[in-house]
């Protein structure tokens, strides 16, 4: 099984929290997927995605995960 049959998310994609997610009123902003993970031991077939904000990378801060597909919308071009 891979990843990109679980998930339509990708590395490097532009995503906003969605307004359903746990805390999502503390998560405002563009945020960008930074790392994947196939969670096969604890919790069979799900992604754990971690986000983090372009100003986070470019001074190396930390990143967040926890974060499912359902929690993350795909930001489109021109938005």
């Amino acid at each position: 099984m891979l990843i990109t049959d679980l998930c339509t998310l990708r590395l490097g994609q532009r995503v906003t929290v969605a307004p359903t997610a746990k805390y999502a009123n503390e998560w405002p902003g563009e945020y960008l997927i930074v790392g994947m993970a196939l969670e096969y031991r604890d919790r069979p077939n799900e992604i754990n995605i971690t986000i983090a904000t372009p100003d986070d990378i470019a001074k190396r801060h930390g990143s967040t995960d926890g974060w499912g597909p359902s929690d993350l919308i795909p930001v489109t071009a021109g938005q």
